[in-house]
């Protein structure tokens, strides 16, 4: 406690607080119950305000004791309110990052703040400035939300780290998030994932997500998701092709994205889209969030198209106007020289779309390895047909149409369609980050070399998954070859696979060695396997964000209608909090006993 005090630019906050949901008259210095212990610390963001962190059962377990740091699904609206802790993390010293996330735009209660409010039964005492007054309730939107929880993480890994601690091993860290919190869950966890054997007073070992964005890019019009119309031989009515987003609260989020991110350029920050880590945008940045490039290219008038081809062609504007073209007209449609190059832009955007190239992420020689990672995410919710509609195959009968000598066979009747998934959900999302991550792990992390200086993969058959992806469409749907592996495209070309690998022996090593090799290699693909794992949940119906946060005043104006998360239906389900709480466990054994420690309490 005494360490937190040094600080001077930090107040430990032990103010009485009061929960909504008990008398007035009674108070308490702080959260103190039989299983949980809760304290409040308040961090300044510099001229930003601050962001309020809680500490759970922190002064209840050893300083070397592994720390767990939740960063929840929503920031509340109001000041005061922190987000309730996962059951399952109950029995874990943990912090709660209460970042604070509010929409840009100004809108009506219950078209914006609805979707975004959250709540829980504590109340930490009310933030103030040095005036005295509450901090006044501003647009919070992106970056806000990555500051505080990068400030929060500091001060967590300066004052609950192992710096000031014997023998100076860093001090484990898992991170949970769910929902926005996994979208910055994910980017904190990525870039502080340090090794072991670094001087680090904390290191992050474990990422847990629940149904969390992972690249936000893939809301916009442009994004190539939704130029593939895959259609059916024979769609029921209203069902010509899958939808592009699940339904629920995965749609509400979308429509929330002008007011979280203010700026399109914002979806592109690897900090809120994970996925950018590992390559680059194969979509251009766009004027807004709404409209695609070819609306705007069509509002255009015939004259203005025939000078944006004239510059995007390369031709001068001069020629372009010495070619008999009424100058006084053109004056009417070309404004500004800054307008025309703008819109030549856009339509030279709209040509041809950037490819997508792969970064070796994490770098090298960086100090950071990509964590072990559980991926939750809830089953796709599916458009299902109207189970009204008739989805025979069979001809419409004309009317007035002469009636036919020889009777023609009928077509059996088709199958009823089932609906197919949406392209973009939960599940698209996790299972994209899952493939990225051990596409990562399988090119660019250290790997065990023989004494020849390489050795050839010994994995026979087509490869992993995660090595094949729509990104490679361009290179013919082969996965990117590692190094140290030969690749043979006459093997490619005569459809061995479609992997383009030739596996054979290496001629400068022996049976034995050969064998031992191929054993290593099968268990270190393994272990990627391992290090990130995916649990899909039952589909979660019947929740959408605009039903988030309703408050209803109860007895003595205190609140006591306020729905929690356990009341939302956002949290994690019996049965997924046992997958969750099991993991964890084995996770943070595992962990202590690779350092050689034991587990400390």
């Amino acid at each position: 406690m005494s360490r937190w005090l040094r600080l001077s630019r930090v107040r430990l906050i032990v103010q009485p607080w009061r929960s909504p949901y008990i008398s007035p008259w009674r108070t308490h210095a702080r959260f103190l119950s039989a299983n949980s212990s809760v304290e409040y610390v308040e961090v300044p963001c510099g001229s930003a305000g601050s962001v309020l962190l809680s500490l759970h059962n922190i002064s209840r377990h050893s300083p070397s004791t592994p720390l767990v740091i939740f960063i929840p699904p929503f920031s509340p609206v109001e000041s005061g309110y922190n987000a309730p802790l996962p059951r399952f993390l109950d029995d874990h010293p943990t912090v709660v990052i209460n970042y604070r996330w509010r929409p840009s735009e100004p809108r009506e209660p219950d078209e914006a703040h609805e979707g975004l409010e959250y709540h829980d039964v504590h109340k930490p005492p009310e933030r103030h400035d040095q005036e005295g007054g509450r901090w006044p309730e501003d647009p919070l939107p992106w970056p806000i939300p990555l500051h505080d929880v990068t400030i929060g993480y500091t001060w967590i890994k300066n004052n609950l780290g192992s710096g000031t601690y014997t023998p100076r091993k860093p001090r484990h860290a898992y991170v949970y998030g769910s929902y926005l919190g996994a979208s910055l869950a994910t980017g904190l966890a990525f870039t502080e994932s340090h090794f072991p054997h670094l001087l680090q007073p904390m290191t992050i070992r474990g990422l847990i997500a629940h149904n969390g964005i992972y690249n936000w890019s893939m809301f916009l019009p442009d994004h190539p998701i939704h130029e593939k119309k895959r259609k059916r031989r024979n769609p029921p009515d209203g069902l010509e092709y899958e939808p592009i987003e699940e339904p629920g609260v995965f749609t509400d989020l979308k429509q929330h994205t002008p007011a979280l991110f203010s700026e399109p350029s914002n979806l592109f920050d690897p900090f809120a889209s994970a996925c950018y880590f590992f390559h680059t945008a194969n979509l251009y940045v766009p004027e807004d969030f709404t409209t695609p490039l070819s609306d705007i290219l069509a509002s255009l008038s015939p004259e203005m198209n025939d000078a944006i081809d004239a510059l995007a062609s390369s031709t001068s504007l001069s020629a372009y106007e010495g070619g008999g073209y009424d100058h006084d007209e053109a004056e009417e449609h070309i404004e500004t020289a800054d307008e025309l190059l703008r819109k030549a832009s856009l339509f030279a955007k709209k040509q041809k779309a950037p490819r997508k190239s792969y970064f070796t992420f994490p770098p090298q020689n960086s100090g950071v390895r990509l964590p072990s990672t559980l991926l939750l995410h809830s089953a796709p919710i599916s458009h299902d047909p109207d189970p009204n509609t008739d989805t025979t195959n069979e001809p419409p009968q004309q009317q007035n149409s002469p009636p036919q000598s020889t009777p023609k066979k009928k077509p059996p009747p088709a199958k009823p369609a089932k609906p197919r998934p949406p392209r973009n959900s939960f599940t698209t999302q996790a299972l994209e980050l899952g493939g990225l991550m051990m596409r990562s792990m399988d090119m660019y992390e250290p790997i065990h070399i023989s004494s020849t200086g390489f050795y050839r993969s010994p994995r026979p058959g087509p490869p992993p998954d995660w090595l094949v992806n729509e990104g490679d469409a361009e290179n013919g749907g082969l996965p990117t070859p590692r190094p140290w592996v030969s690749t043979d495209g006459a093997n490619a070309a005569s459809g061995n696979g479609g992997n383009g690998r030739r596996i054979g022996p290496d001629p400068n090593l022996g049976p034995s060695m050969e064998q031992a090799l191929e054993e290593q290699e099968r268990e270190r693909l393994r272990e990627i396997e391992r290090r990130v794992q995916s649990y899909e949940m039952r589909p979660a119906l019947g929740v959408s964000l605009p039903a988030l946060g309703k408050r209803e005043e109860g007895v003595d104006g205190e609140g006591g209608g306020q729905e929690s998360e356990m009341d939302l239906g956002l949290e994690l389900d019996e049965e997924a909090e046992q997958v969750v709480a099991e993991w964890l466990r084995e996770k943070i054994e595992e962990d202590l006993r690779r350092d050689g420690r034991g587990m400390g309490r």
